[in-house]
This record gives C-alpha cells, sequence and structure tokens, in this order.
C-alpha cells in the first residue's frame, strides 16, 4: 500500500491535475467509461481526373503495450501505466483502421475495404504499424498526447511502391478521461488527414506510371 501511495503522489507531481490518473490494478469502483475514436479530419480536394482504385487496409500492428484497449501513459524512466476509469471501444490498432477505413470511404474515387476483405482483389495494399497512441507524461517534457503511424502501401506486384511516417503531438494538460480522449482524437485527426493525402497522392502517382 505505502508503494501504491508514493507512485499516486509522483504522479500528481508529474500530471498537475490528479485525481485517480493511473491505473495500478486492484482497484474498485463503478464500471469504466468505454470510448470509440472519433477524430475531427480535413476532407480530401476533389479531383474529376482521379484514376479510381481499392485499397485494402490491413488491421495495423503494435507493440504489445499498445495492443491494448487502454490508454497507455509512458512516464520516467521508460515506465508504462494505464489511464484508469476508462477503456477503449477495442485496441487501438482496429480502431485506427476503421477510422482510415471509414474516412477513405468519403473519398469518391477511392474504395477502401478493411476487415474480411482479404480475399477482393485490390490495387494496393496499405500496411501500417503503430508506433505511437499514447500520452506522454515524463518529468521536464511537454505533456502530451501522441499518436505516430508508419504505412506502407504495396501494390498488385507486392512490391513497395512508398512509405511514409506521420506523427503528431498534441498538448494534453489534463490527462484523465474525456480530455485524454479529445487529445488523442485531435492528434489522431491530424495523423489520419497526413496519411490521406500521402496515399492519395502516391497511388495516382503510382497507377499513372504503371
Amino acid at each position: 500500500m505505502a508503494l501504491k501511495t508514493r507512485f499516486v503522489a509522483a504522479a500528481c507531481v508529474g500530471l498537475g491535475a490528479c485525481g485517480p490518473i493511473v491505473d495500478l490494478g486492484g482497484q474498485s469502483g463503478p464500471p469504466p467509461r468505454i470510448y470509440d475514436m472519433a477524430p475531427s479530419i480535413a476532407g480530401a480536394p476533389s479531383d474529376a481526373e482521379a484514376k479510381a482504385f481499392v485499397v485494402l487496409v490491413e488491421e495495423p500492428t503494435a507493440e504489445s503495450v499498445l495492443d491494448q484497449d487502454r490508454i497507455a501513459v509512458r512516464l520516467d524512466y521508460g515506465e508504462i501505466q494505464y489511464l484508469s476509469g476508462l477503456r477503449l471501444a477495442d485496441r487501438p490498432a482496429r480502431l485506427i483502421r476503421k477510422v482510415i477505413v471509414e474516412d477513405l470511404g468519403k473519398v469518391n474515387h477511392v474504395t477502401a475495404l478493411g476487415r474480411g476483405a482479404l480475399d477482393v482483389p485490390s490495387d494496393f495494399r496499405l500496411k501500417l504499424i503503430v508506433r505511437d497512441f499514447q500520452i506522454n507524461a515524463a518529468t521536464g517534457g511537454p505533456q502530451s498526447s501522441t499518436v505516430t503511424l508508419q504505412a506502407l502501401l504495396i501494390d498488385t506486384s507486392g512490391a513497395l511502391a512508398a512509405s511514409e511516417v506521420f506523427s503528431q503531438a498534441q498538448d494534453a494538460p489534463l490527462v484523465e478521461g474525456e480530455y485524454a480522449i479529445k487529445s488523442l482524437n485531435e492528434s489522431l485527426g491530424v495523423v489520419v488527414g497526413q496519411l490521406k493525402t500521402w496515399l492519395l497522392a502516391t497511388a495516382q502517382a503510382t497507377l499513372e506510371n504503371s
């Protein structure tokens, strides 16, 4: 119990406003609130001359600490804990793919496929690696929500057409419940918007050169 008390006190110093910030396990109380990811993403410019294409968005991969239905908090010395009182509706990798597929589906010349579509012919496969999906709250640095995705676009021959890394760190002055979700949504929205712009341009250039 003494160790738990010392840790919460330290976390309060680093995180500013503090309540039941970090889930240390063994806590009782009301059921956690469950959140989906619903970021605001800038629309794609219309292009009447763009060639139509089909892209299969594969489920992203992520290290085990990020492959949870909880929000990771990175503290000092590489320590990782999870926010208490909330859960995500699914693992971040699946939520991110859902957001990308839904957003690409709004582009007129793009057909985006997700889960269960592995046997459907496509012009491209989009492989994703979740590098960051967390709150950074180490002492001495800005407190922020960070989302980083590495994207690899694969053509019909199985060759790598292009790859890029997209990252956004959003200020997160209050790391708690809906405030943490809001900050992560803002970071994710920027990253998905950047990825979409890159994907549309790269796919068109590849199709025109094929």
